[in-house]
């Protein structure tokens, strides 16, 4: 046990600061918080802070603050995965938000996923 406590705690200390893009009206107003790498015309930006750790067999980036991440449309989730990992030289697999649900992938379990598919 006192391994796995020093291997959680030298992963809690692996933080990234993304600058993501997202439309405010589909954020306040519409379907949620899908935040992605390339700006569009009308998003705006926000700052993100994500941080590593362990998720039952997977290490994952988890993301710290601002509001919560609903998901990722298209293959943006992929991108800010492959990104987050290169960027801190981890081989994380999977993201969280900050409520600890997995955003990406979308699993078959996930409510994600679920939801979008209706």
């Amino acid at each position: 046990m006192i391994e796995l406590l020093k291997e959680t705690e030298v992963l809690n200390k692996i933080n990234v600061i993304l600058k993501l893009y997202y439309n405010r009206d589909e954020k306040d107003f519409g379907d949620g918080f899908y935040p992605r790498l390339i700006k569009k015309k009308g998003s705006e930006s926000i700052y993100i802070t994500f941080y590593v750790d362990k998720y039952y067999e997977h290490i994952a980036w988890v993301q710290k603050d601002k509001s919560v991440i609903y998901g990722f449309d298209f293959e943006y989730g992929k991108d800010i995965l492959e990104y987050l990992n290169i960027k801190a030289h981890v081989k994380a697999d999977i993201i969280l938000n900050a409520g600890r649900r997995v955003i990406y992938p979308k699993l078959l379990n996930s409510t994600y996923r679920i939801l979008s598919q209706l």
